[in-house]
């Protein structure tokens, strides 16, 4: 029998962004005040949390979205396209921006011109949702659903809801992207922390990425993985990345440990058309994994596949693999193992 929506225990829970991205292709650069032919557009979703959720569905998870999506248009396709994706909708919420005299609530919108190369660029132009996400805006079955699910996915939109989730005593493992600036960042609430590299230097303030990673780790994440676009990825864990991250062996609250790895994983070769959303792939594809009983290791190998297979469309979502097209693009690239590098404290 098959469970209803309202019935299912999601097996991953994203909170945070919702967006709908208008995307422009030129060959061409812009100037100022200037006018050029597109060579292709497209309408899509985005949003780092939607964009990871509707990863995670495309390879078999059972994922629901919590987030601020508008009585707009934009709000109504971003739920239509969620809803096409298998992604459980019922916890998006409109909000009330009248009660605070602000014009409304309005959904997450994005504009993006990106030039094809070499070298291709990007430009992106974001516009926030509208009320911030908070947690009153978790209803009581929402609560249960971050309680029972085995992942929380946050992004920077859904990283303030973090700690009230904790106060009311989840302990849901989380885990955290890190792509853009998190306010008021505290590892110690999180178990995998996923920044890409450059925020991940900005935030520590560190020297180099072994320096980062250290202090990431020395701050109370469980692991830390850090993307590097196409130079792939970097982990430094207090988890052996040989051994797979069952429910029973990642407390919510992470425990001191002397023994630290590391390892790097190299991205997967394609020829992209555009990198948007791919760090928001990376992380749904790798929390799939991670569900699915991988290694740390093998979890890391194949977020770099989808992620890279996501490359291939202009936008972040259409190329993004299903199961069998992730494990064939997998048997097609056999990169060299990667070698651990452990330390005792």
């Amino acid at each position: 029998m098959i469970m209803a929506t309202s019935e299912r225990i999601p097996d991953v829970v994203c909170i945070g962004s919702a967006a709908l991205d208008v995307l422009m292709a030129v060959d061409e650069p812009l100037g100022l005040d200037d006018r050029v032919p597109a060579i292709e557009g497209r309408m899509a979703g985005g949003g780092p949390a939607a964009t990871a959720a509707v990863a995670l569905a495309r390879l078999g998870a059972d994922v629901a979205l919590v987030a601020r999506v508008g009585d707009d248009l934009a709000g109504r396709i971003i739920r239509e396209q969620l809803v096409d994706e298998g992604v459980d909708v019922r916890w998006l919420t409109r909000g009330d921006g009248h009660a605070r005299g602000d014009g409304g609530a309005r959904s997450a919108l994005s504009s993006a011109v990106i030039r094809e190369g070499p070298p291709s660029t990007r430009s992106l132009v974001a516009l926030s949702a509208r009320p911030p996400l908070t947690i009153d805006d978790l209803a009581p079955a929402a609560l249960e659903a971050c309680r029972t699910a085995r992942w929380l996915h946050v992004d920077h939109a859904g990283w303030p809801l973090v700690a009230g989730l904790r106060a009311s005593g989840i302990r849901t493992p989380v885990s955290v992207d890190g792509g853009n600036p998190l306010p008021d960042l505290d590892l110690a609430l999180v178990d995998l922390y996923a920044p890409s590299v450059q925020e991940l230097r900005r935030w520590t303030g560190a020297p180099d990425d072994e320096a980062a990673l250290s202090q990431a780790l020395d701050a109370g994440a469980r692991v830390v993985i850090a993307t590097r676009g196409d130079a792939g990825a970097t982990c430094a864990s207090t988890l052996d990345p040989e051994a797979s991250w069952p429910d029973d062996a990642a407390p919510a609250l992470p425990a001191t440990s002397t023994t630290r790895w590391r390892l790097d994983v190299p991205a997967c070769p394609v020829d992209a058309r555009s990198t948007l959303g791919a760090g928001d792939v990376y992380h749904g594809a790798l929390l799939a994994s991670l569900l699915a009983g991988a290694t740390i290791r093998t979890a890391m190998t194949e977020a770099s596949v989808a992620a890279a297979l996501s490359c291939r469309a202009l936008d972040g979502r259409s190329a993004i693999p299903d199961r069998s097209r992730l494990e064939a693009a997998l048997d097609a690239w056999s990169p060299a193992p990667s070698p651990i590098r452990r330390s005792d404290a």
